[in-house]
């Protein structure tokens, strides 16, 4: 979602480097080269609003990547445990979200080059499925939802659908 507003808002190049934003973790470290940037071209693709809109989608998209990488290591330590548990959709999650984060970096190392941001636009709503942006993906990606049951004295893990528990949650 917030891919998006950095596109609609003409932010994509508002840090035309990548990771950073040319050379520094934030805009606060490039404020030199996007006062200078922004004294050339007032109204161009780099500003510090620009700047600060392009850089807090690659905070969140890492913050997304960091959260499906962890869900990706829970499955596979717990496919043991729980047989209803395939760590295969949080793995084909994680390789998504890999291609999406190269594309991301394509989108601007590429300098928006309109095939490439046609992929990235389209990797991000395959990743979505349309449904609940980042927490779509975070509950469809395992397809299950782990809990505790008591049974009969014995702790068993028991599956819910992750539909059911996005219905819960949001």
């Amino acid at each position: 979602l917030f891919g998006a507003f950095t596109r609609l808002s003409d932010s994509g190049l508002g840090c035309p480097d990548w990771p950073g934003c040319y050379g520094s973790a934030s805009p606060i470290g490039a404020k030199a080269e996007i006062d200078a940037a922004q004294s050339t071209m007032p109204t161009g693709p780099v500003t510090r609003g620009k700047a600060w809109v392009e850089m807090v989608h690659r905070y969140l998209a890492t913050a997304v990547g960091v959260l499906i990488v962890v869900m990706t290591a829970i499955a596979w330590s717990l496919r043991m445990k729980a047989a209803s548990l395939s760590p295969w959709w949080a793995t084909a999650t994680l390789a998504w979200v890999i291609a999406q984060g190269a594309f991301g970096a394509l989108t601007v190392t590429m300098k928006l080059y309109p095939a490439i941001v046609t992929l990235h636009l389209l990797g991000g709503i395959g990743c979505d499925g349309g449904r609940g942006g980042e927490l779509g993906v975070v509950l469809d990606g395992v397809g299950v939802a782990i809990r505790r049951k008591r049974i009969a004295g014995e702790d068993v893990l028991i599956s819910d659908d992750a539909a059911e528990l996005r219905q819960r949650v949001v």
